[in-house]
């Protein structure tokens, strides 16, 4: 046996067993897609109009007209202040005596006309009226005048300068109508 001495040699660290690390996944570093393959977004159509919406307007193939009116033009006929739904061109003033027209105002005063003429007829004045109901022109012989005879046409016109309708602040500046006076001699 020896007796020499002997330095201890430590024994060995033993490993100590690692903790399972939870992995990350692997991530691949995006890569930028390939210009060529990318696609381009597909434009937005464009509205398209669908003409059954459309007023269809005249047909081409044919020459006539479709207008209402006694006239053989096209296009509106009638007072710049009447109804676009009417049928009648004239009217009014039946039987003897005095008869207007004037959308929306009411008359006042409807002097009856002077006369001493034995001439009998209608005649159809035409009137311009201010807001204020004054009547600023009257001119005879508008469509509806059945008589020629001047002196009824002038006492018509005397007449209607003298008429009066209701004051109307919200009417046009000029509003045009008709008077329409009936000459019957009675006797």
């Amino acid at each position: 046996q020896s007796t020499e001495e002997s330095i201890a040699i430590p024994e060995a660290p033993r490993p100590t067993p690692e903790r399972p690390r939870q992995q990350e996944p692997v991530r691949e570093p995006q890569r930028p897609q390939q210009e060529t393959a990318q696609q381009q977004p597909e434009p937005e159509p464009e509205p398209q109009v669908d003409p059954r919406a459309l007023f269809p307007g005249r047909d081409r193939r044919t020459t006539e007209t479709q207008s209402q009116g006694e006239t053989a033009q096209t296009g509106n006929q009638g007072r710049p202040d009447g109804t676009t739904d009417g049928t009648s061109y004239q009217g009014g003033g039946q039987g003897s005596g005095v008869d207007f027209s004037l959308t929306g105002r009411r008359a006042n005063f409807l002097p009856l006309p002077e006369y001493t003429t034995q001439s009998q007829g209608r005649v159809v004045v035409s009137i311009t009226v201010n807001r204020n109901g004054e009547v600023i022109r009257a001119t005879a012989g508008a469509r509806g005048t059945t008589v020629s005879d001047r002196v009824l046409w002038q006492a018509a016109e005397n007449a209607a300068r003298r008429a009066r309708f209701d004051v109307k602040n919200d009417a046009p500046h000029e509003q045009t109508g008709t008077i329409t006076y009936n000459f019957i001699r009675l006797n």
